[in-house]
């Protein structure tokens, strides 16, 4: 499918994965059901946390962005590599 994985790592400062994949653009949404179960995740246990999304595309974003925060974490966002920097 393609894509890049990245790591930046820094003693004492931390780690920074970036995943960058290439996929197909949906055109017709398929209905799928499952059963739900009880593990579904509410919260972390620890200190708030910040995420950086960064993504040129806005929907891609919005996704991650309300995902990511139902569960506690802080969300900052950038269109592109340079505002991520």
């Amino acid at each position: 499918m393609g894509g890049e994985l990245t790591v930046e790592s820094r003693l004492y400062q931390g780690t920074t994965f970036a995943m960058r994949m290439f996929l197909p653009e949906v055109t017709k949404a398929k209905t799928v059901s499952f059963q739900s179960d009880s593990r579904t995740v509410i919260n972390y246990n620890g200190p708030r946390r910040t995420i950086l999304i960064t993504d040129d595309e806005e929907k891609h974003r919005v996704l991650l962005r309300n995902i990511l925060s139902q569960i506690g974490f802080r969300i900052i966002e950038a269109q592109n590599g340079e505002d991520c920097v």
